[in-house]
C-alpha cells in the first residue's frame, strides 16, 4: 500500500511538474509572441516572426549600408580662344593739297588814244564820241583778229541776237518819228521797237563786217543820221 501510495504521489508529482513546465512554456510562447509582435523582431537567421493576426512590415536586422552615391565627374570647362579685333586705324588720308593755278595778269586795256594812233583807219570812230566803247572794241577786235574775233567780242558781250545781228540802241534829240523808223529800215536795219528817243535796232553783219564794209565805217554813218546823238548798248 505504501509503495502504491508513493508512486500516485510521485505521479502527481509529475504531473504537476508537467504542468508547471507547460505552463512556463506558454508563458514564455506568449512573451515571445508579445515581442515580436511590438517590434517585429528578425531572428539570426534571418526569419522574420510574424504574429498571424497581424501585418507587420519587416524590419532589416542592423541597418544597411546607405548607397553611396557616384560623384558626377565636373565638367572641365574649354577654354575658349577670345579673338581680339584687329585695331582700325582712324587717321584719314590726308588730302593732297591741290595747286591753286596761277592767275594771268590780264592784259592792261590800250587808251583809244594809242589804238586811234596805231589803227589810224579807225581813228574816225574811236574819236568819235557818239559811239560806246563797246562798238569801238568791236572795230578794234575786226582789225586785229577779222570777223571771227569781232563776232567773239560781240557774244562775251552779249550783243548777239539769236539771227545773228547785232544789237544797240539809238539815241535821237528828239522823240523818234516814223521818218526815222522808215529811213533806218530803207537801210537795211531791223527796227525791233521804240521808247520815246531810244530806238532799239538789230544790224545784220553783212552790214558792218562784210566785204569792204568794216564795223568802224558803218558804225560811223548810224551816228551820221539826223537827230541821232549816240550808239549805246541795250538796256
Amino acid at each position: 500500500m505504501r509503495a502504491s501510495r508513493c508512486s500516485r504521489v510521485c505521479l502527481a508529482g509529475w504531473v504537476l511538474a508537467a504542468a508547471m513546465m507547460l505552463l512556463l512554456a506558454g508563458c514564455a510562447e506568449e512573451e515571445a509572441v508579445g515581442t515580436v509582435e511590438a517590434v517585429g523582431t528578425v531572428g539570426a537567421v534571418g526569419t522574420t516572426v510574424t504574429d498571424p493576426s497581424a501585418t507587420t512590415t519587416p524590419t532589416a536586422v542592423g541597418t544597411a549600408p546607405a548607397p553611396t552615391a557616384t560623384e558626377e565627374p565636373t565638367p572641365t570647362a574649354v577654354e575658349t580662344a577670345t579673338l581680339t579685333p584687329r585695331a582700325t586705324s582712324t587717321v584719314r588720308p590726308t588730302a593732297t593739297a591741290t595747286p591753286t593755278p596761277t592767275p594771268r595778269p590780264r592784259p592792261t586795256a590800250i587808251p583809244i588814244s594809242a589804238l586811234a594812233t596805231q589803227y589810224p583807219e579807225l581813228a574816225p570812230v574811236l574819236n568819235n564820241p557818239e559811239v560806246d566803247t563797246i562798238y569801238k572794241e568791236l572795230a578794234v577786235a575786226y582789225a586785229q583778229g577779222g570777223q571771227e574775233r569781232a563776232l567773239a567780242t560781240v557774244r562775251q558781250r552779249g550783243l548777239l541776237t539769236p539771227e545773228g545781228d547785232i544789237r544797240l540802241d539809238l539815241v535821237l534829240d528828239a522823240p523818234a518819228t516814223e521818218e526815222t523808223v522808215t529811213r533806218l529800215q530803207s537801210m537795211g536795219i531791223k527796227v525791233l521797237g521804240v521808247d520815246g528817243n531810244r530806238v532799239m535796232i538789230a544790224v545784220p553783219q553783212a552790214m558792218l563786217m562784210s566785204g569792204a564794209n568794216e564795223p568802224g565805217a558803218a558804225l560811223n554813218q548810224l551816228s551820221g543820221i539826223e537827230h541821232v546823238t549816240a550808239l549805246l548798248p541795250p538796256q
